[in-house]
């Protein structure tokens, strides 16, 4: 329900229907402008405020597990809610620093978090809550400027969003490893992150895009599987240690130079458009190389590579189209079934081991001239 005015009576009504579990109000005014808008019921699990208008809210629900308030414009939200476990505040732009602390700290068993875009929050509500919540499992704090997670400790959480948080910089990567649960964390929009180092037992999933200043990336997870690192203009080095990431993709990364990978389950690997890389970037896929498994290996547009020499009894398709500036290339790759040299138009020397190739270029005449083509055991 929603639209209008939604003053004391109806709050009231509500005591009046007991089997009642569920609410959500969207884009009303509660209250009379100038009182409390109290919500009290003993049998609500989940109440849902969204988009509305208040001066100060009151919710006494002691059965209430879920609590959205996102968008909702008070000044002043309390809170008596003893079983509740998860809190929405995102947006709450009127809310202040000390409001949002003592809400949240009210709330023993919160697991989960949302103060997204309430520009107020700084760290040490973080440390307040941290104190107050030991089950506190996930945290949004995103669009946060004041958060900088220096001095912050969580060491429960399982979850953690940081994006557009203008106070995250390498400094903050410290308090954020001793989360040592973490499994998913997302730092997408960090203006100052310079680099990240982390060793996370438990980490699954990361996320880092358009990291203006990101120049390095060191990462032990033994469980990633997923990571996303995209337009970080100055990311030069990347140091990656798994045992079951399976796909990797650095699209686009110009400034990428230095790459280590300790990634045991490694298949596919895409460093599309990654024009800094150098020749070295061929030990890293060759056999004792640190991917034993790797089956697909795409370096198109990597215009800094000349030589380009692979020993790999795993590699079934490599894709180097677009390295006009490579020269020589020696292929001792016996499961080797496909390679793309479209636009290759500099090759002159190419040595092949494997037992079965099929070569594709576009128009292979035209487009690869090869004066030497060597097939050999």
């Amino acid at each position: 329900m929603g639209k209008g005015q939604l003053g004391g009576p109806f709050f009231q009504a509500l005591s009046e229907c007991p089997l009642l579990t569920a609410l959500t109000v969207n884009d009303a005014s509660l209250g009379s402008g100038i009182q409390e808008a109290t919500i009290k019921h003993g049998g609500l699990r989940e109440l849902h405020i969204f988009k509305c208008r208040a001066l100060r809210i009151s919710v006494r629900c002691s059965q209430l597990q879920i609590l959205s308030l996102r968008r909702t414009g008070m000044a002043h939200v309390s809170l008596n809610c003893p079983q509740l476990l998860e809190l929405d505040f995102q947006s709450c732009h009127k809310l202040s620093d000390n409001a949002i602390r003592q809400a949240a700290t009210a709330c023993p068993l919160l697991a989960k978090l949302d103060m997204s875009s309430c520009s107020c929050v700084t760290d040490e509500t973080l440390r307040d809550i941290g104190n107050s919540c030991p089950s506190l499992s996930a945290l949004d704090a995103s669009n946060c400027p004041n958060i900088s997670f220096e001095s912050v400790k969580l060491p429960m959480l399982v979850d953690l969003r940081l994006l557009s948080c203008e106070g995250i910089t390498s400094a903050s990567m410290v308090a954020i490893a001793y989360s040592r649960l973490l499994e998913a964390l997302q730092l997408d929009n960090c203006s100052l992150l310079t680099s990240v180092s982390l060793d996370l037992p438990h980490l699954k999933n990361m996320s880092l895009v358009h990291l203006r200043k990101f120049a390095e990336l060191n990462l032990r997870s033994p469980v990633l599987s997923y990571i996303k690192v995209s337009r970080c203009s100055v990311l030069h080095r990347v140091s990656i240690t798994s045992t079951t990431l399976q796909k990797l993709v650095l699209q686009k990364q110009e400034s990428l130079s230095s790459l280590s990978l300790q990634c045991h389950n490694l298949i596919d690997v895409d460093l599309s458009d990654c024009e800094s890389l150098t020749n070295a970037i061929c030990e890293v896929f060759s056999d004792g190389g640190g991917c034993p498994k790797l089956r697909s290996l795409i370096l198109d547009n990597c215009e800094s590579l000349s030589i380009v020499e692979l020993n790999s009894s795993s590699l079934v398709c490599l894709s180097l189209a677009g390295c006009r500036s490579m020269t020589c290339l020696r292929l001792s790759c016996p499961n080797l079934q496909h390679v793309n040299l479209d636009g290759c138009d500099h090759l002159k020397n190419a040595a092949f081991c494997p037992v079965s190739l099929l070569i594709t270029s576009g128009s292979y005449v035209q487009c690869v001239c090869v004066c030497r083509l060597l097939e050999y055991q």
